[in-house]
């Protein structure tokens, strides 16, 4: 047999072998959307026929999220208290916590995240400082749900709050906020996140699951609950040492009575 002939009956065969694999990989993925498609419209039944209204369109598909350790960086919180105070000194009080201070007021820095801060500094444009100070440090302040409205009135007064954004997703129950008075700042409180130092891949339960997690909580605490609005894939803060702060994925479940946020690993519910 030929050379040329030997080559193009390989040629033909490794052509029909990656062919049946093609078929192979799409009625897979065909099975798998129809399984997919059979579990979003039972958990519509199961949903309606417990009292609560919800559209299918709120739930994502192909989430992908990872457990994030977060380490301490006390160059970050230097730049960040400087950027609020100006040139500042700083001092260790013991048990992990840092506070940084000039005539402008003060800030203080915990091991767990924690910031509070009292000081007086003129800000001729409150919003726009606030959109300054968390688009440089990663804070999200346009979510409608989860991030708080802008609440500085004509006379320069009131409280601006953003959340973490960490490779995409927000932190929740985590908000950082800025109080102004007659447009001068006078305080900071809430959590002051560095960048992610890692992130741990885990497999992350899907929001069908979850959902339907929230719905054994709510039969069997009694919530009285009777829509989802919102579902989407984020972090909570969980306890952490003065080396790291740890973010564990959750969902955050909306509703009418609350938000609600259910571990991605165990399942566990926590209210916000």
């Amino acid at each position: 047999m030929k050379t040329s002939r030997l080559k193009s009956i390989v040629i033909a065969i490794l052509l029909l072998v990656n062919i049946f694999l093609f078929v192979l990989l799409l009625g897979r993925q065909n099975q798998q959307r129809a399984a997919y498609e059979r579990s979003v419209e039972q958990l519509s039944i199961l949903l309606s026929d417990n009292g609560i209204d919800f559209d299918t369109a709120l739930l994502p598909r192909d989430v992908s999220i990872s457990t994030v350790e977060l380490s301490r960086s006390n160059d970050e919180e230097r730049a960040f208290a400087e950027k609020l105070l100006g040139k500042a000194v700083s001092r260790s009080v013991g048990g992990g916590i840092y506070i940084y201070e000039n005539d402008a007021g003060s800030c203080q820095f915990r091991s767990n995240g924690t910031l509070e801060g009292a000081l007086s500094r003129h800000v001729s444009n409150p919003t726009a400082f606030c959109e300054d100070i968390f688009r440089n440090w990663g804070y999200h302040m346009d979510d409608e749900a989860y991030a708080q409205a802008l609440t500085v009135n004509d006379s320069g007064s009131g409280t601006i709050s953003a959340l973490r954004e960490i490779d995409g997703h927000l932190v929740f129950a985590a908000p950082l906020s800025l109080t102004f008075e007659n447009s001068a700042l006078v305080s900071v409180s809430g959590s002051f996140l560095p960048e992610a130092a890692s992130l741990k891949g885990a497999e992350c339960m899907d929001a069908v699951s979850a959902v339907v997690h929230f719905l054994d909580y709510r039969n069997a605490t009694g919530l009285v609950c009777t829509e989802i609005t919102r579902l989407s894939c984020g972090y909570l803060l969980q306890d952490s040492s003065s080396v790291s702060t740890r973010l564990v994925p959750v969902w955050c479940i909306a509703t009418d009575a609350s938000n609600y946020y259910v571990n991605c690993a165990t399942g566990s519910i926590t209210r916000g």
